[in-house]
This record gives structure tokens, sequence and C-alpha cells, in this order.
């Protein structure tokens, strides 16, 4: 399954890899990089995951601009903070990090099973783990909004690192930012190219008047959230045999 994955990525990243050659344009060239890294095996099911989360959302009229935009803060912030750490240690970083991002990249999988199980309501989270961190998340939440969840789910899908993505994160994108006066804005940049299948699924949705209709169907939105969390479970299980079953 990683080989097929593979396989795609390398086919459809092979014309933007061209076109990055022809530039000269740091900041192009990062959302570049970040588009074949949302290419990559170890995004492709994130960005599924994002698509079907928020299309749930949208489906049961509750999905806000705020969330989206909170979703894609949540993966800048992650890439911003790995280039931040890169400038700070250098070099070392890839060679350090990597047990993290293998481990990272292998909840994945049991993290959407769990999110799956929870739509279903076959599970409950835990509302807190202890009254001062209840009340600390409770004033967050208020201060984004009611959005957290959005946030740190941008977080947790930008946090698993493949090959691919580690390769074209720190060996690519990093050593051109040390070089770059723009050099603070690449990873921000990366990480809204890794957004882009996602963001052309919202771009698609309003334009073609898909948005319209999927609010009108809003008496199917528990069907709607019991099919995406039976997807979400199937993506976990096919994602944690995959990543768990190979040596990355």
């Amino acid at each position: 399954m990683y080989y097929w994955f593979s396989q795609f990525s390398a086919v459809v990243s092979q014309p933007i890899f061209a076109i990055t050659e022809m530039t000269d344009v740091t900041l192009l060239t990062a959302l570049l990089l970040g588009l074949v890294g949302a290419l990559a095996p170890c995004q492709i099911s994130a960005n599924i995951g994002a698509i079907i989360y928020f299309g749930n959302r949208q489906v049961q009229q509750k999905l806000a601009l705020s969330e989206v935009v909170l979703y894609l803060l949540g993966k800048v912030a992650v890439f911003a903070v790995f280039g931040l750490l890169f400038w700070l240690i250098g070099r070392n970083i890839s060679a350090q990090s990597i047990p993290l991002f293998v481990w990272a990249r292998k909840l994945v999988g049991p993290l959407l099973v769990v999110m799956g199980l929870f739509m279903l309501g076959w599970v409950r989270l835990p509302g807190s783990v202890g009254l001062k961190w209840s009340a600390s998340l409770k004033q967050q939440a208020k201060r984004l909004g009611g959005k957290t969840g959005a946030f740190f789910l941008g977080v947790s899908f930008s946090l698993g690192f493949c090959p691919t993505m580690f390769w074209l994160f720190f060996g690519l994108l990093m050593p051109m930012a040390l070089n770059s006066r723009a050099g603070a804005l690449l990873p921000p940049v990366f990480a809204l190219g890794t957004a882009v299948p996602f963001l052309l699924f919202l771009g698609l949705s309003y334009g073609f008047g898909i948005d319209t209709y999927v609010k009108k169907a809003k008496v199917m939105g528990r069907n709607v959230q019991g099919l995406a969390g039976a997807v979400f479970i199937l993506l976990g299980i096919l994602d944690t045999l995959t990543y768990w079953t190979i040596n990355i």
C-alpha cells in the first residue's frame, strides 16, 4: 500500500518539480514544495480526513470560516516551530528528531480510529483531565471563538512526517530558507501548500453551489456523521496497517 502511495506521489509530483526548477521565486517554490508534500503518502490520509471532517461540519451547518482559518493556523504553527528549531539548532535536528517523527506518523492512524468512534457515538472523550486544565481550555476556547478543535486538528495532522515530507521540509525548504531574505515566510507558505487539496475542495463546494445543496440536506446530518465516522475508522485502520507494518 505504501508502495502504491509512493508511486502515485512520484507521478503527480514530477510536473511540480519541473515548475520549481524553472523559477527563482522562493515563496512560489515553497508553495509548490508544500503541494508536493500534500501528495506524499503520509499526507494523503490527513487531507482526506480534513475534507471529511469539515464536509461533515458543512452538512450540519456548523462550519464557520473561523474554523477553516484556525485549521490552517494550526498547520502553519507546526511548520513555523519546526523552521525555528531548524534555524536555532541547525542541521543536527534532522538526525536527532527522526524517532519522534516516526512515532508521530504512526499515531495518525489510531487517532483517526478514535475520532471515527467518537463521531459514531461509540466512545466519549473525557471533557477534562483536571479542574485547572479544564478551566484553562474553556478560556482558550472562548478566546478562539470556540474553534479550538479545528486548530488542534491542523496541528495533529501536520505532526506526521514520512521520509518524503522530511526530505522536502528539512532537506530542500529549510536550506533554501536560510539563504533567502523571505526565509521566515517559507515554512508557513509550505504549510499552506500542504493544505491545497483541502482548500480546493472548499473552493469548489462554494463555487458550484454545492454548499447550498448540502445545507438543504441537513436532515441527513446524522447519517452523514455516521458515514464520516465509518470512513475515519477505515482510513485509520488502513493507515495503521500501512505505517505499523513498514520500517519508516
